[in-house]
């Protein structure tokens, strides 16, 4: 085989191979923040549904379902983000003269479905969305959360992600969670032996 086309073979196998690296490594990812926050009962939880790494692509629809321990968490109220344009204000996904329809099913005891899709173009879009995107904010509250536990916030199912007319789906490289803990038990019992020494500083005085 002539040299010059085994170099050329090389080469290209070589540019291949650091495009797909360069591809993967700049893939869509789907995350829930903050990663991880400290909470107690009764504080409120805000999670922000993120969209990033988008590179050159537009998101113009989504459906997923965001689960939740409901032993530990009430579901609060969820808002979406502005990247995909305004809901119209009619609401229940029948819309079609608003930039966007807000098509969320909303909690269902355990997961709460957020769906949205946008009437607006590609180049609409890519002038609303920054990255990281948000797509959406859940609110919850914690209700039970022992000192040293935690609880998660997923994402269950990614029904769809796509980019809105074109009905094209937008692929992703994965998901990441969010971690609610209490106080882990050592802070939880310094601040009580703090407290104490306190009180018998004060006592002696």
């Amino acid at each position: 085989m002539n040299l010059a086309i085994v170099k050329k073979t090389i080469v290209g196998s070589l540019a291949l191979g650091l495009f797909g690296l360069a591809t993967s490594a700049q893939a869509l990812m789907l995350s829930i923040s903050p990663a991880s926050q400290v909470r107690m009962p009764g504080d409120l939880v805000s999670v922000d549904i993120l969209a990033s790494d988008l590179g050159v692509a537009v998101i113009g629809d989504f459906d997923f379902d965001i689960g939740y321990d409901s032993a530990a968490l009430s579901f609060s109220s969820y808002s979406l983000g502005a990247g995909l344009g305004a809901p119209g204000a009619l609401g229940d996904c029948i819309d079609p003269f608003s930039d966007s329809v807000d098509c969320s099913q909303g909690d269902f005891g355990g997961a709460v479905n957020l769906a949205q899709f946008s009437y607006l173009s590609s180049a609409a879009l890519d002038a609303l969305q920054g990255d990281p995107l948000v797509l959406a904010t859940l609110n919850f509250v914690v209700d039970v959360l022992a000192p040293g536990d935690f609880t998660t916030i997923t994402f269950d199912t990614v029904w769809a992600l796509g980019n809105g007319l074109g009905f094209t789906p937008v692929p992703y490289d994965g998901t990441s969670n969010g971690i609610i803990r209490n106080v882990p038990l050592p802070a939880t019992a310094f601040l009580m032996l703090a407290g104490l020494a306190a009180m018998r500083s004060q006592r002696r005085r």
